[in-house]
């Protein structure tokens, strides 16, 4: 008789860096401590797949996959999940990204001139 025991993968905890401006860089590993190999990696932003439009690389190896953003930008920001799965388990971790961005007007104000009493037309 023959005993199997599965170790599921073990998700170190990672975080983005604090402070990411648009056009910065920044880059995020999740590692695996522990867990039978073989090892498979995948991502999700806000619980679905990472648009390609984002132009985000992945580079995996054996035990990590490294997810590099070169041009950030405001549509970057949100939830990033790494799943990692093995025989005996898929196991998750989420970080937040938060891309600060510069004020921008939504509508850029005019200098006007009016006489007083008149209504100004938008």
């Amino acid at each position: 008789m023959q005993l199997n025991v599965n170790s599921p993968p073990v998700i170190e905890a990672f975080k983005f860096p604090k402070n990411l401006q648009e056009g910065g860089r920044a880059q995020i590993t999740c590692a695996v401590s522990s867990g039978d190999m073989p090892i498979y990696f995948s991502w999700k932003k806000d619980d679905s797949s990472i648009p390609s439009s984002l132009q985000i690389t992945e580079k995996k190896e054996e035990f990590y996959s490294l997810l590099v953003f070169k041009d950030i930008s405001a549509r970057h920001s949100g939830k990033y999940t790494c799943y990692a799965s093995n025989a005996a388990a898929k196991v998750n971790y989420t970080a937040e990204l938060q891309v600060r961005v510069a004020p921008r007007w939504s509508y850029e104000p005019m200098d006007t001139a009016i006489m007083l009493g008149k209504h100004i037309d938008q």
